[in-house]
């Protein structure tokens, strides 16, 4: 059956179309929506998209929590950069 992936592309779609147009909290239940239909490999893009979504809205440890699913969720090779990013989150006021 094809709808769940079908469901999932159209809900990222919607939330990078938010992205773009700056809507934030729109974007971010986009992206909350489609956690649940996540295929395992990209959820942890999924948690990155929120982290930086909410700290676009200053939630900075909603950011964090996100953040952190993502690192335990990412493929080796991507926890530089997520790591990266926390430490810029944690840095922030």
């Amino acid at each position: 059956n094809a709808w769940p992936a079908f469901r999932y592309n159209c809900t990222i779609a919607v939330g990078k179309s938010f992205v773009e147009l700056q809507d934030y909290p729109q974007a971010i239940a986009a992206y909350q929506s489609a956690l649940g239909g996540s295929p395992p490999s990209e959820r942890w893009a999924n948690e990155e998209r929120l982290a930086r979504l909410f700290i676009n809205v200053n939630k900075k440890s909603t950011a964090l929590e996100h953040l952190q699913r993502a690192l335990e969720l990412a493929p080796p090779e991507k926890r530089p950069g997520l790591t990266n990013l926390r430490n810029n989150i944690v840095a922030r006021p």
